[in-house]
């Protein structure tokens, strides 16, 4: 049986390993706003929504804004 990566072509793959890299980084900054403790709950209800809305701009915006020097220290 072939494999599915094999019988796709090379855009294909590269998008799907793209999107695996990306979702990946999402899910890092998700668990990362709820490991923070500087972060109070509401902060962090308000993080994760604004990732799960907009999830590219969203996870840029708390990987520069939202994050703690201490957080980023772990």
């Amino acid at each position: 049986m072939k494999s599915i990566l094999i019988s796709l072509g090379g855009n294909e793959t590269l998008l799907i390993l793209l999107g695996v890299a990306f979702f990946a980084v999402v899910m890092w900054a998700i668990i990362d706003i709820l490991r923070n403790n500087n972060l109070k709950g509401l902060e962090k209800v308000i993080w994760i929504t604004v990732i799960m809305v907009l999830p590219v701009l969203g996870t840029l915006l708390y990987l520069y804004f939202g994050r703690t020097v201490n957080a980023s220290r772990r």
